[in-house]
């Protein structure tokens, strides 16, 4: 049974392609992220307790989720007699940036720094769907891998959409100032705009403001937003060799102690342990 490597440093698609794929039996516990490499899996039996980034669900068939490179999760077990099972496959990111930016330019941003985990529930037609080209994979002979490496972007593509859709579908019943607010937080434009410009603009208070994005969202307005810095100083930490001190201060903190607080709170690990990841 092939079990999750940070690399893959033996398997000969990853190494040619930067795609991987396999089906898994049972629960794999050990707390993990994927520097460098965007994960997909569906469950397709059983029952399990998927926990990543400090939350935790109950899962099943038909369970969707991608794990961006700075997402940290594992499975826990659960009372049943059926067998866990679920499909996953990975992709480097530089592969998922081309893929995504194919289908809008900020659509790679949006989802790396998405607050949320990125999950969903998806439908039997859909899991049946994506089943049998699983087993289409599984007989294609390995010399056929640029094949296999396109069908396996074309699923990613495929899935990605429908949970765009389905994300879609619920930012529509956000007030039109917090799908503005959002979509603001995610371009980062260079021409910020304050809280009171938005107040100003759509006739609220600023404790109206607060009241409104909590009850739609979940989350105060700070969380919100300290969540989606931290989110971006994780991927810093893997993706760049800035100093940690001018990661900080470039993603707005002032103090470096409170950094190490917040993030430690969020990924279970401080920044200097995580960029020594990096290097093992």
């Amino acid at each position: 049974m092939m079990h999750y490597s940070a690399r893959f440093p033996n398997n000969i698609l990853f190494n040619d392609e930067g795609v991987e794929y396999h089906l898994y039996n049972g629960i794999y516990s050990t707390p993990h992220d994927h520097a460098g490499i965007w994960e997909c899996f569906i469950m397709m039996q059983g029952k399990a307790i998927h926990l990543c980034n400090g939350s935790s669900e109950l899962i099943e068939r038909g369970f969707f989720a991608v794990l961006r490179p700075k997402d940290r999760h594992y499975f826990a077990s659960t009372k049943t007699l059926v067998t866990p099972q679920h499909v996953s496959f990975s992709i480097l990111d530089s592969h998922v940036r081309k893929i995504l930016d194919s289908i809008d330019t900020s659509l790679y941003d949006e989802l790396l720094y998405y607050s949320d985990n990125l999950t969903m529930q998806l439908n039997e037609t859909q899991v049946n769907s994506f089943f049998s080209n699983l087993q289409e994979l599984f007989y294609t002979p390995l010399l056929e891998s640029h094949y296999v490496s396109n069908l396996l972007k074309f699923k990613f593509t495929d899935l990605i959409s429908i949970m765009l859709v389905a994300k879609q579908k619920k930012s529509n019943n956000y007030p039109p100032i917090v799908r503005e607010l959002i979509e603001h937080f995610y371009t980062e434009s260079k021409s910020e705009k304050s809280i009171d410009e938005f107040c100003k603009e759509f006739s609220y208070s600023h404790a109206q403001l607060l009241r409104i994005f909590k009850k739609a969202t979940g989350k105060t307005l700070i969380n919100f937003l300290t969540d989606l810095k931290l989110d971006k100083a994780y991927n810093l930490l893997l993706s760049t060799n800035h100093k940690i001190l001018d990661i900080c201060q470039e993603i707005g903190f002032d103090s470096i102690s409170y950094f190490n607080k917040k993030f430690k709170q969020r990924y279970n690990m401080t920044p200097s342990v995580l960029r020594q990841s990096k290097h093992i």
